[in-house]
């Protein structure tokens, strides 16, 4: 699995054939208690192949965007897809992941 940190200026672009690539991300507010996750699966052709959502508690949007990721990789596992990219526009959680920037 391959990790990734997209910016938002860039544009999205597919993965490479037969693979998929899943965006993830989080709506997160510092004055409420939830926030709302989601990831999107596309195959090579750009086509939206799966996506789960879903309200979760809240306590920072480090937290919510680690929840995201972990979200888009339930459907890796439920799909038992071999060659996917996993991408965030969070940095730091695709640092933690990567293990590049660890947090103790």
């Amino acid at each position: 699995m391959n990790t990734r940190t997209t910016s938002a200026q860039m544009s999205w672009s597919p993965p490479p054939l037969n693979s998929i690539k899943i965006n993830c991300d989080a709506s997160f507010e510092n004055n409420r208690n939830f926030a709302v996750i989601a990831a999107v699966a596309r195959n090579s052709y750009g086509v939206i192949v799966d996506g789960i959502n879903a309200q979760v508690p809240a306590s920072s949007t480090l937290v919510v965007e680690c929840l995201a990721l972990r979200l888009g990789s339930h459907l890796i596992e439920q799909h038992g897809w071999q060659h996917v990219f996993l991408e965030s526009d969070c940095k730091l959680a695709i640092e933690m992941i990567n293990n590049l920037n660890p947090v103790y």
